[in-house]
């Protein structure tokens, strides 16, 4: 595709209303650079994908030595088949993998074999780049676990040593107290919530679980309760784990030693303190959407393995209540793109365009490639390529 541009084609436009119009365009340039910080958004490549998709991860792998963004796509709405997206270096297809069947699972183990598991079935398949099943997998978790666990939410990253790692918890009773359920599931995990898993024969084992990567201490404190809980995970070339929790204003960093590291985190749109959530109504939509709307809340992290940075995205406050009666979408806040530099020191805050999307976003090596949040006529997903330049 060609690369968007700006250009003034009309030779009938007077040459004052040329300069009025290019001074225009390079005020409000310097003007939105002043309030991100100095930093601009420069498009250089637009890239369509054929049909609607979804599930979008990107991740440094140590095993290819490179950035993987992997996505699925829908050619036919929610009806399978369902085609699995493995890309190195690009968002341009490296290995594609076609699935039959409904889905409720999965994880790319490399650029060759995707794992999947199936609605209600306990087997999970080792699949090939033709959609045929190469192995069957048992997964045994020991007592102590649920036996549900999700690829598909919280995705696993590849270790140097070919492991695996993913979001886990200690399974207890059900009782009727869904948050006090939850606050007592967090207690027993002992405040660490990523697990290390090996692939041995047809076996899925967990190992070294009580090693990795803790919550945070507020999270065990006595009255405090949060919306939201589970954090979103990056993991850069010295692979370390980069946390960013829902609404915890600091940035989480664990080495391979198990040392967790704590940053601060601001941005210029979160000004005051969140608000306490009511646990006794965590059953009501209309409160759950009126929360959602009015507070700050970190959304996702990626690394960028190219430039060494780390992106977080942040959902913007706004108010519940439109002037005309009807009631915001949580789904449609504002977002910003928080930059921090390879020390973890935050660098920059970027307000992003309304007509992109915050939860697809790739990294590329020619920079970040964000999603329209409006598909093509056709349905084609188009995401637009940007640098992120300090002006």
């Amino acid at each position: 595709m060609n690369t968007p541009y700006f250009a003034l084609k009309n030779s009938n436009i007077s040459a004052f209303c040329r300069y009025i119009t290019v001074f225009f365009f390079l005020a409000t340039s310097c003007s939105l650079a002043r309030q991100n910080d100095g930093w601009r958004l420069i498009p250089c490549d637009t890239i369509i994908l054929p049909n609607n998709i979804g599930y979008t991860k990107s991740y440094y792998s140590a095993e290819h030595s490179t950035q993987v963004n992997t996505y699925i796509s829908f050619p036919d709405g929610q009806n399978p088949p369902y085609f699995h997206h493995f890309c190195m270096d690009s968002i341009i297809t490296t290995s594609i993998f076609p699935i039959y069947t409904l889905l409720s699972n999965y994880m790319p183990e490399n650029q060759h074999n995707l794992i999947i598991q199936r609605p209600g079935a306990k087997p999970y398949f080792r699949i090939d780049r033709n959609g045929d099943v190469m192995d069957t997998l048992h997964f045994f978790a020991g007592e102590a676990y649920q036996d549900f666990w999700s690829f598909m939410f919280f995705y696993p990253v590849v270790s140097n040593n070919g492991k695996f790692f993913f979001y886990s918890y200690i399974s207890i009773p059900n009782t009727n107290d869904y948050q006090e359920n939850r606050k007592s599931r967090l207690y027993e995990f002992g405040n660490r919530y990523l697990s290390k898993l090996s692939i041995i024969g047809d076996s899925i084992l967990i190992t070294d679980y009580r090693k990795w990567v803790y919550f945070p201490k507020i999270y065990t404190k006595e009255g405090v309760s949060f919306e939201s809980y589970w954090p979103k995970i990056a993991v850069n070339k010295k692979m370390e784990f980069i946390s960013v929790f829902p609404y915890v204003d600091s940035l989480y960093v664990t080495g391979q030693d198990g040392q967790q590291r704590r940053y601060p985190l601001y941005s210029r749109h979160h000004t005051n303190p969140y608000n306490e959530f009511n646990v006794e109504r965590y059953l009501d939509y209309l409160y759950l959407d009126q929360y959602a709307c009015h507070e700050f809340k970190f959304s996702n992290v990626l690394y960028d393995s190219y430039r060494d940075y780390i992106y977080l995205t942040a959902a913007l406050p706004i108010k519940f209540e439109n002037e005309d009666g009807t009631k915001a979408n949580a789904a449609d806040k504002p977002w910003s793109l928080i930059i921090l530099d390879s020390t973890y020191a935050q660098i920059g805050e970027i307000d992003m365009p309304d007509y992109l999307s915050k939860h697809s976003l790739m990294v590329t090596p020619q920079g970040l490639a964000v999603q329209k949040r409006d598909l093509s006529d056709k349905g084609e997903a188009i995401f637009i390529i940007y640098k992120i330049e300090k002006s």
